[in-house]
C-alpha cells in the first residue's frame, strides 16, 4: 500500500507485507447471503492488540472486491462482464508489515506472531518474523532499475460504436428519471509476460501518476495495480466514519500563473460543484443507513486539493457508526462508490 504522493495530507504512511498466514475467497458461485457470516467468522479467528502511537496499520487483512461484489448487497445487480475472474472477493491476512513514515522518515516492522499456540499471539514467533523481514530488506537489490520486458499490445473491450450506444443509453435513462449521471468505463486488456513485468509497469506508471492511495499486490490468479487519489471510506477503531469523494478534476500546469488560473476555474465551475454535491447527498444517505441518527455531517464541501499532476474538488462526510453495525455493514452501505458509478 503505497503513498506515492507522500506530500499529500493522507499520504503519510506506506506499507509492505508478504507471506499471508490465511486467505479468504468468495467466488461467483457462492451464495451472497452467506458472505457476511463467512467473512466475520474468518476475521474473528485472528485477534491481536496494536501498539499505541504506532502506524495506523500494523497487520491485518489486505485484499480486493471486484465491482461484481455489489451483488452481495444489491439483489437486482447483474454483471456486465461475464468474462470476469471467478473470485469476486479475496482477502489475505498479513501478520507482519513494514510501515514507512514519510513525514518522519522512519521505518518500522510490526508482527503480532499469529497464529501462535491456541491461535493466540506468540512473541517469539513475532520476533522471528521481524528478523526475517529485516534481513530480506537489508539484502534486497534495487530491481526497479532493471530493464524488464513489457508488453504494449493493449486491446480495448469496447469499440467506438458501442461507446456511442452506451452514451445514448445513459442519456435516455437520465431523461426517464432513472439516474442523474453515470460513469461509462471501458476495459483495456493485455497479457503480461510475468508478475515481475507487472511490477515494472506499476513503477513506470507511478512515476507519471503520483497518488496517495496507490497499491500493488499479487493474489490467486491475478495481479492488481492501483493508482487512486481517492479512498472510498475509512473507519477508526472508535467507529468514526469518513468518506471523501472526489468530483471535479483538472490537469495542473507547469506554469505557476496558468496553474492558479486552472485551480480558480475548477473551484468556480458550476458543473463540477453540482456533480460533487450530488455525490455528497448520495453518501449522506448511504452513511445514514449505518450511522447513529443525526451524526452524519458534511464537514467540508467542494474544497480544492492539489496533487502533483491534478487539481481536485473534494468533500468530506463524517458520521459515528451505530452500535449494531460493523465495518462490513459500512462497506455494504457505500459499495460500489457513487463517485465511480454515478447516481
Amino acid at each position: 500500500m503505497d503513498s506515492a504522493s507522500s506530500g499529500h495530507g493522507q499520504g503519510r504512511y506506506s506499507y509492505i507485507s508478504a507471506n499471508p498466514i490465511s486467505r479468504f475467497r468468495w467466488g461467483d458461485g457462492d451464495f451472497a447471503e452467506e458472505f457476511g457470516g463467512a467473512f466475520r467468522a474468518w476475521r474473528n479467528r485472528f485477534r491481536a492488540s496494536v501498539i499505541a502511537g504506532g502506524a495506523p496499520f500494523q497487520g491485518g487483512a489486505i485484499g480486493y472486491m471486484s465491482y461484481d461484489a455489489a451483488k452481495i448487497w444489491m439483489r437486482d445487480f447483474r454483471s456486465r462482464h461475464p468474462d470476469s475472474a471467478d473470485d469476486t472477493i479475496e482477502f489475505a491476512l498479513y501478520d507482519t508489515v513494514m510501515a514507512f513514515d514519510h513525514f518522519e522518515r522512519r521505518l518500522t516492522i510490526y508482527s503480532a506472531g499469529l497464529p501462535g499456540p491456541d491461535k493466540a499471539p506468540d512473541k517469539a514467533l513475532a520476533q522471528q518474523r521481524i528478523r526475517a523481514f529485516a534481513e530480506v530488506v537489508e539484502h534486497q537489490d534495487d530491481q526497479s532499475k532493471e530493464i524488464i520486458e513489457s508488453s504494449t499490445d493493449w486491446s480495448l473491450s469496447s469499440d467506438q460504436a458501442k461507446y456511442v450506444d452506451h452514451v445514448a443509453a445513459v442519456r435516455e435513462a437520465i431523461l426517464d428519471g432513472e439516474i442523474y449521471q453515470a460513469n461509462i468505463a471501458s476495459l483495456w486488456v493485455r497479457k503480461a509476460p510475468s508478475q515481475t513485468s507487472a511490477f515494472h509497469d506499476y513503477l513506470e506508471l507511478r512515476k507519471q501518476t503520483q497518488a496517495p492511495f496507490s497499491a500493488f499486490g499479487t493474489f490467486a490468479g491475478r495481479t492488481l495495480s492501483s493508482l487512486s487519489p481517492e479512498r472510498l471510506v475509512s473507519m477508526t477503531s472508535e467507529g468514526n466514519v469518513r468518506a471523501e469523494p472526489i468530483k471535479g478534476t483538472a490537469r495542473r500546469s507547469t506554469d505557476p500563473e496558468r496553474d492558479r488560473d486552472i485551480a480558480r476555474a475548477l473551484a468556480r465551475s458550476e458543473k463540477d460543484r453540482a456533480e460533487n454535491i450530488m455525490i455528497v447527498d448520495l453518501l449522506r444517505n448511504d452513511l445514514s443507513r449505518v450511522c447513529q441518527p443525526e451524526s452524519v455531517i458534511v464537514s467540508r464541501l467542494c474544497d480544492l486539493e492539489k496533487l502533483p499532476n491534478l487539481h481536485h474538488l473534494v468533500s468530506t462526510i463524517e458520521g459515528q457508526l451505530a452500535p449494531a453495525c460493523d465495518v462490513l455493514d459500512l462497506l455494504g452501505a457505500v459499495f460500489p462508490g457513487g463517485s465511480v458509478t454515478g447516481a
